[in-house]
């Protein structure tokens, strides 16, 4: 018997399928009817919002003065360089 799947880090999901006239089952509802039982709608609050737009700005801020340190050649390089190794660290499909 298979081992069962971890779905735990999805973030999407795409079912590329033809739908037909078949005298078969079609298990489209249950799947969906399964996948919205399973979903949570979040949202932030107004002071939540509040507190994510200073950080990202306090981590822009942050950024912005660590490459300024670096010639516009070296920031290329170096932004490549993190590309690399983020795509490298990705999960294989």
């Amino acid at each position: 018997m298979s081992q069962p799947r971890d779905f735990t880090g999805l973030r999407a999901l795409f079912i590329n399928c033809t739908l037909k006239r078949s005298p078969e089952l079609s298990h489209t509802q249950g799947l969906i009817d399964i996948s919205t039982g399973r979903v949570r709608l979040l949202a932030l609050t107004e002071s939540g919002r509040a507190v994510k737009d200073a950080a990202q700005a306090a981590i822009q801020r942050g950024e912005e003065r660590w490459l300024g340190r670096l010639s516009a050649d070296d920031r290329r390089v170096f932004l490549r360089i993190l590309r690399q190794l983020s795509a490298a660290d990705a999960p294989a499909d």
